[in-house]
């Protein structure tokens, strides 16, 4: 979507209530302005979400974004994309390894916003070791919206 912009308005309660009235200040200043609000799904239950979808919010299908951006086909792109496509096996075996260490602990096992940080590391460090210079992840090292 070129014509789509990304903007973190805090937690899904915040985006839920639009606590920063950000829909309706857009929507006013700026014609043509669609606003989508859209949050995780985390742990919430099929009642919570039909609640939130009659609020208008949209809710992910899985816990979070992470979740999309971790995933095999994104990190295999990615990594074709930056010209190492035989890196590819290694990154998502580095991002398993990290969800069974929090899975370990007793984190949610599709919870992949525990371990964005130590995937990208990894990746770079991977990188390194193969082809003497990091990989370029400029666009997926960028910092996340805070929630």
């Amino acid at each position: 979507m070129p014509d789509t912009s990304f903007m973190a308005a805090g937690n899904a309660h915040d985006v839920e209530n639009d606590r920063l009235q950000l829909g309706e200040r857009l929507t006013t200043l700026v014609d043509g302005v669609e606003l989508v609000r859209l949050i995780d799904r985390d742990s919430m239950s099929d009642p919570e979400i039909a609640a939130a979808r009659e609020q208008g919010v949209r809710v992910l299908r899985r816990r979070n974004l992470a979740c999309y951006l971790l995933d095999d086909e994104v990190l295999a792109a990615l990594c074709a994309e930056k010209g190492h496509p035989e890196l590819a096996p290694d990154l998502i075996s580095a991002r398993d390894e990290a969800m069974k260490r929090q899975t370990d602990t007793g984190a949610p096992p599709d919870d992949f916003k525990r371990v964005r940080g130590e995937t990208v590391t990894t990746a770079r460090r991977c990188s390194q070791s193969r082809r003497g210079a990091p990989l370029p992840m400029c666009s997926f090292a960028t910092p996340w919206p805070r929630y």
